[in-house]
Parts: structure tokens; sequence; C-alpha cells
């Protein structure tokens, strides 16, 4: 389930949040996927739901050297201020986000867990 301010994937349900509600409203809506997954996984596994069900890590890849390096800083930031927000946050820098993405001139990549889901 994605859950998206405008079309799916544009990135400004954490920004609309921050902006219109603070930084507690945005740190929230960046607890709330990992907790709804693992939810979910739990409901499969209670009610022996059959379905295809598989937890994943997923890469956002970064090509951008500027970019990298003003979200290697935030995000090195937010790890010291924001206790727990970024727990399943991990930082992919520039020696190994080829390698891991697979993806050549890759800069860097940030990973979460997510899951797949296939009812059928």
């Amino acid at each position: 389930m994605i859950l998206e301010d405008r079309q799916v994937c544009s990135g400004v349900t954490g920004e609309t949040n921050t902006e219109r509600y603070g930084a507690k409203a945005a740190e929230e809506v960046a607890a709330f996927q990992p907790a709804h997954i693992y939810a979910l996984k739990q409901v499969m596994e209670h009610e022996k739901i059959n379905c295809d069900f598989i937890l994943i890590r997923t890469l956002e890849v970064l090509f951008d050297q500027a970019q990298t390096d003003s979200l290697d800083a935030i995000y090195h930031e937010k790890l010291r201020s924001c206790v727990g927000m970024l727990d399943d946050v991990g930082f992919i820098g520039q020696k190994y986000a080829e390698q891991l993405s697979g993806i050549k001139e890759a800069k860097a990549a940030f990973s979460t867990t997510t899951a797949q889901l296939w009812p059928y």
C-alpha cells in the first residue's frame, strides 16, 4: 500500500507533513511504513493467509554528487538528532554504491525494508 499526496512515488508526503505539521509529524510518517510492514507480516503468518508475502530491502539510488553530499550530511545529522527515526534506513556511500545496487555510476543509495505481496 502506498500513500502519497499527489502521484505515486512523487515523494511529497514526507515533505508536505514536515512543512504543514512539523518534524514530529514527519517522524510519525517515517515510522508508519516499517511498523505496518511487520504488522502485515504478523497477520499473514497468524491467519495463515496463502499469499506470496516477502520482506525485502529496497534501494533508492543517487546519481548526482551534490545531492549525494547533501543527503549524506542530512542523514548523519538526523541519525544523531532523531533517535529511532532512521533505525531501518541504511546509507550506502560511494565506495559500495555501484557494487551493492548493481547500477553503474551510482554515487550512493538508501536502503529500507519493504515487502512484496502477491495475493493470487
